[in-house]
C-alpha cells in the first residue's frame, strides 16, 4: 500500500509536539539580521544543511512580536514566496521565510525540514505565537496545509496557492485555521479548490477562494496582497490582534475600491467575488449592507451567471479528458510498450497545444491549458520518481512527453538529456542537450560538473557544445558576413 508522504509529515510533526509559546523563551537578538531587505540564505544553527530566505519588515525589532508567514515552494525556491509577499509584508509588518529545502519529489525529509525551520525561526526571531501562517504553491501548498493540521491550534491561517489539502486529509471541525485558496482560471487544480469549499463549509472552517487570469503557478503579487489583507481581517475578527478602527476602515475601503476597479474593467465575476468576500469578512466588524447589495446584484447578473456556468463546464470537460490522458500514462510504466504509448500521448498533446495557443479566452482554451499543465506536472513527477529508483529509461519516456508539452522549456530538455545519458542513449542525450541550449540553457558550469552527464564527457559533440556555451557571443561589429 502506498503511504502518502504528507501523512508521514503530519504524523511526525504531531509526534514532535512543539510547545506553543516557544518564541517567548528566545526573543532574538537586536541587529542579528538587517531589516527591510531579503536575506537570501540563513543557515539553521542546529543544522546548517537546512536554510531559508528571510525578510524582516523595516519596523522589526525584537522588543515586539510579529506575525510570520512560512513559505514552501515545490521546487525548493525559497526566495519565490518571500519576493511574492514582500510588499504586503512590508506594509502590514509581517516576517516572511521561504524554505530552501522543502520541495516536491521522493526522498525529501519534509518533517525534518519543517521542524528545523520552525525551531530556528522561533529561537532567533520575535514571533507572535497567535499569528503564525503558512503558504505554498502546488505541492508546497499541501505542505503548508499539512503543517497547519499537524500543529493544531498554533497556525492562524493558510494561503494555499494552486492546490489544497493533502490527499489523506479532509477538512474537520477541530481544524481552527482560516483557509484562503488561490488558483488561476487555467490551473488544473482549480477544480480541486472549488470542490474543497463544500468540505470547508461543512467543517465550519473560515475560507475563501480567489482566482486570477493565469495557469498553474504562484499568483501575481496583487492577489497575494489581497491574501495578507484577508488574513489581517480574520485576525481582527478572531481577536488575534487588537481591534483597530482605523485599520478596519482602511482594509474595507481598499477592498471596495478593488471590487469597483474590477467592475469598471468589465470583470464582473471578479468584482462579485470581492464584494462577497468583503460582506463575509467584515460582518461583525462594521456595516456590510453596501457590499452585500453589490454582491447580490452581480450574482444575479447575466455576465456573472455565464462565468459561473463556464467554470462548471470547464471542470466537467477537464475531468472527462483527464481520464483519457491518465489511461495513457498508466501504460507508460513498461519499457516494452513505451514507444507505442509515447506516440499515443503525442496524438493527445498536439490538438491540446493548438487549442491552448488560440488568442480568444474560450472554455476550450481554458480546458486545453489546464490539461497540458496537469499532463506536464504528472509526467515530471513520474520521471522524478523513476530517477530516484534509477529507472532512467522509463524516466526518459516520461520526460519525452514533458518535452512535447513544453517544447520551449530548456529545463525540460536538460532533464531529458540527463535521463537519456544515464540510460545509455548517448546520441539522443546529445540531441536533447542541443535543444536545451537552443531554448536558452546556458549554465556551462552546471553542465560540466553534473555527474549525470559523465557518460558523455568524452564525446566530441559534448565538448564542442561546452566550448560553444563558454564562448562569448559574437559582436555584430566583428561579424564580416554580408547579410
Amino acid at each position: 500500500m502506498k503511504i502518502d508522504r504528507m501523512l508521514i509529515l503530519i504524523l511526525l510533526l504531531n509526534a514532535a509536539a512543539f510547545a506553543p509559546g516557544r518564541s517567548s523563551v528566545a526573543m532574538g537578538q537586536a541587529g542579528e539580521f538587517p531589516t527591510g531587505q531579503i536575506i537570501e540564505k540563513v543557515a539553521c544553527l542546529a543544522d546548517p544543511s537546512q536554510s531559508y530566505v528571510l525578510y524582516l519588515p523595516p519596523r522589526y525589532s525584537p522588543e515586539k512580536r510579529w506575525p510570520i508567514l512560512y513559505g514552501f515552494d515545490p521546487g525548493g525556491r525559497g526566495k519565490q514566496p518571500v519576493e511574492s509577499f514582500r510588499e504586503a509584508a512590508e506594509k502590514y509588518g509581517w516576517i516572511v521565510v521561504g524554505s530552501h529545502n522543502s520541495r516536491n519529489g521522493p526522498g525529501v525529509p519534509l518533517s525534518e525540514i519543517v521542524q528545523a525551520l520552525w525551531r530556528d525561526t522561533h529561537e532567533r526571531l520575535a514571533i507572535d505565537d497567535r499569528r503564525i501562517y503558512t503558504t505554498g504553491m502546488s505541492g508546497g501548498a499541501r505542505v503548508a496545509v499539512s503543517v497547519a493540521i499537524a500543529m493544531k491550534d498554533q497556525i492562524a491561517g493558510v494561503i494555499a496557492c494552486a492546490a489544497g489539502f493533502p490527499s489523506v486529509k479532509t477538512p474537520q471541525k477541530e481544524m481552527r485555521f482560516a483557509f484562503l485558496g488561490i488558483a488561476g482560471v487555467e490551473d488544473f487544480n482549480l477544480i480541486e479548490l472549488r470542490r474543497l469549499e463544500e468540505g470547508l463549509e461543512k467543517a465550519g472552517i473560515t475560507h475563501q477562494l480567489l482566482t486570477f487570469e493565469g495557469e498553474h503557478g504562484w499568483p501575481p503579487k496583487a492577489v497575494l496582497f489581497e491574501a495578507i489583507e484577508w488574513m489581517e481581517t480574520q485576525a481582527l475578527k478572531s481577536d488575534r490582534r487588537a481591534r483597530d478602527a482605523r485599520l478596519i476602515t482602511e482594509l474595507y475601503t481598499q477592498g471596495v475600491n478593488r471590487a469597483r476597479q474590477f467592475e469598471e474593467s468589465a470583470r464582473p465575476y471578479d468584482a462579485f467575488i470581492r464584494y462577497r468576500l468583503l460582506a463575509e469578512s467584515f460582518n461583525g466588524l462594521r456595516a456590510v449592507d453596501e457590499v452585500s447589495g453589490h454582491a447580490l446584484r452581480l450574482q444575479n447578473s447575466k455576465d456573472v451567471q455565464s462565468a459561473i456556468t463556464q467554470l462548471k463546464v470547464a471542470d466537467r470537460q477537464q475531468e472527462t479528458r483527464a481520464r483519457e490522458i491518465f489511461a495513457v500514462l498508466q501504460s507508460l510504466n513498461s519499457a516494452d510498450t513505451q514507444i507505442q504509448y509515447i506516440a499515443d500521448a503525442r496524438r493527445l498533446i498536439a490538438p491540446l497545444r493548438k487549442k491552448a495557443e488560440e488568442p480568444m479566452p474560450t472554455t476550450e482554451r481554458v480546458v486545453a491549458r489546464r490539461l497540458l499543465g496537469q499532463f506536464s506536472v504528472t509526467v515530471s513527477e513520474a520521471a522524478a520518481g523513476e530517477i530516484f529508483k534509477k529507472n532512467y529509461g522509463l524516466a526518459a519516456g516520461y520526460l519525452t512527453i514533458a518535452a512535447e508539452i513544453r517544447p520551449n522549456n530548456p529545463q525540460v530538455w536538460y532533464r531529458l538529456a540527463a535521463a537519456q545519458a544515464q540510460s545509455g542513449e548517448k546520441k539522443r542525450a546529445l540531441e536533447s542537450l542541443k535543444r536545451a541550449v537552443e531554448k536558452g540553457f546556458n549554465d556551462a558550469t552546471r553542465l560540466e560538473q553534473a555527474p549525470e552527464f559523465a557518460p558523455l564527457r568524452q564525446e566530441e559533440e559534448f565538448r564542442s557544445l561546452l566550448k560553444q556555451m563558454k564562448s562569448p557571443p559574437q559582436s555584430p561589429s566583428t561579424n564580416n558576413q554580408t547579410v
